[in-house]
């Protein structure tokens, strides 16, 4: 069946009305609208499928971000103020990750870092992408805060009948604009957050050991009871018997960054030769004038590696060689 000419033509005229508004657009804002069509899709899709959207959404965000971001920090770093505070801010990320990857080799290892160097600098590069999830995460909620500033401010002065020049010539339709902003940084947002959790939990950091751990005693009970004065004077209660805690306990997965420390500490800063004395299978480093840590493999432990340390014992040995 074929469409009246009137049809044809009106859906022409909507099309290229909608080109020419869409070339009005600058590619941050395409990525916007984009994500903002990918949102829609994700909402009238089916449960399953809905978050896969937000997060393909999301990519099409943070690109957007990204171009919006860079000619700003582009602009800083030209100027000598902003690069040293474009240092200052990378110098600080990079000490608190360094001192937070020495905390995961002291947990399992039980020696100070400083003395597992390389052990130390892998450490921090596989918790890197953690900590820049982290801040990134801090940095949309940021963003999103000044967005909706941002709004208002336009939104007041466009009621004011005041012209927005700086706004208007950087890109066209400035409120909606924003708006579409404030829709799509909280689906970034969540999916950085499952990003972080999934990344710190399975392969970073892990989950804590009081995590889920609940204990219950059913012989609480109160010391003294005040009465009805609240006086000072208190009746001492009869005390029962007690039982025992009823506690729950959860079995901890260790994440994949205790096995590469152990492994690593093992095999890379250990030595199979040395003047203490020592057992077959045993790998030994200084730690201090003259205490060692002795590394082994041990199938009974989490790991697979037993760490310990103990005053070196030196023994003669024969390291020439025979003629």
């Amino acid at each position: 069946m074929l469409l009246p000419a009137r049809v044809i033509q009106g859906l022409g005229d909507v099309k290229d009305a909608v080109e020419s508004e869409v070339r009005r657009l600058n590619t941050g804002q395409k990525l916007y609208l984009t994500a903002l069509l990918l949102l829609l899709v994700a909402l009238f899709s089916k449960s399953e499928n809905s978050e896969t959207w937000i997060h393909l959404a999301s990519l099409f965000g943070i690109a957007a971000v990204l171009i919006d971001v860079w000619p700003m920090i582009v602009r800083l770093w030209d100027h000598l103020l902003g690069k040293g505070v474009i240092l200052l801010f990378n110098a600080g990320i990079a000490h608190l990750a360094i001192g937070f990857a020495g905390q995961e080799i002291n947990a399992i290892v039980g020696v100070e870092p400083n003395y597992l160097f390389h052990v130390l600098v892998i450490t921090t590069l596989v918790m890197a992408p953690t900590w820049i999830l982290l801040f990134t995460s801090l940095a949309m909620t940021i963003y999103l805060f000044a967005l909706n500033c941002l709004l208002l401010l336009l939104a007041g002065l466009r009621l004011l009948r005041i012209r927005i020049h700086h706004f208007e010539k950087r890109e066209a339709y400035p409120i909606l604009t924003t708006v579409t902003r404030i829709i799509v940084v909280p689906a970034m947002l969540y999916s950085i957050v499952m990003a972080l959790v999934t990344y710190g939990v399975n392969i970073s950091v892990g989950s804590s050991d009081d995590d889920f751990h609940v204990s219950y005693s059913k012989d609480w009970r109160p010391a003294v009871v005040a009465d009805a004065a609240g006086s000072a004077d208190a009746l001492p209660l009869k005390k029962e018997p007690s039982l025992p805690a009823q506690t729950t306990d959860v079995p901890k997965k260790p994440p994949l960054l205790h096995h590469v420390i152990a492994f690593l500490t093992y095999e890379l800063e250990t030595y199979a030769n040395s003047h203490c004395k020592h057992d077959s299978g045993e790998r030994i480093r200084f730690v201090g004038i003259n205490e060692i840590l002795v590394a082994k493999k041990d199938k009974q432990q989490p790991l697979g590696y037993d760490f310990s340390v103990r005053l070196c014992e030196f023994v003669e040995t024969n390291v020439a060689p025979k003629s």
